[in-house]
């Protein structure tokens, strides 16, 4: 993994965008695993910040991951952010979303609670009584797919379910 430097790019987004992907790392048992390069030349991902509020042209679209497979091998992903109205949290939550995508995971989930879900929805309160914002972390459903994509590498982990 690469982060292209300039941009919009900060230690903290670049924080923020490792915790997303340590979503994925977590909820796998450590099955799944990343490493970060200095060079774009040595990295299977890139990683994009990008001053905007949104991604041309689709003013809904904050968050993209485009790749490029040889047959069913995955070879690259690139994927781009706009960072303009993002706090840290939420970037870590785009990212881990993003992220399936680099995992050769395409589909969305059904469930508002997956993070395969299509889109992230924020209730907006007014007054005291709002509840803490949740953020979405890899679940159950989540880790069930990627293992069901990946069955060789947990089979050889036996990773226990949490």
């Amino acid at each position: 993994m690469f982060f292209v430097p300039g941009g919009a790019s900060t230690p903290e987004r670049i924080a923020a965008t490792r915790a997303g992907i340590g979503e994925w790392v977590d909820g796998s048992g450590g099955v799944l695993s990343y490493k970060v390069v200095d060079h774009a030349a040595g990295a299977d991902v890139t990683i994009r910040f990008l001053p905007g509020s949104f991604l041309v042209p689709n003013p809904m679209e904050v968050g993209r991951t485009t790749t490029v497979s040889e047959g069913h091998v995955l070879r690259h992903a690139d994927i781009s952010l706009a960072t303009a109205q993002m706090t840290d949290a939420d970037l870590t939550e785009h990212v881990a979303h993003e992220w399936r995508y680099t995992l050769g995971i395409h589909g969305h989930s059904d469930n508002p609670g997956d993070l395969m879900y299509g889109v992230t929805v924020h209730m907006i309160y007014v007054g005291r009584d709002a509840p803490p914002e949740q953020t979405r972390r890899v679940t159950t459903r989540d880790r069930n797919t990627i293992e069901r994509a990946y069955p060789a590498w947990f089979r050889e982990k036996r990773v226990v379910r949490a």
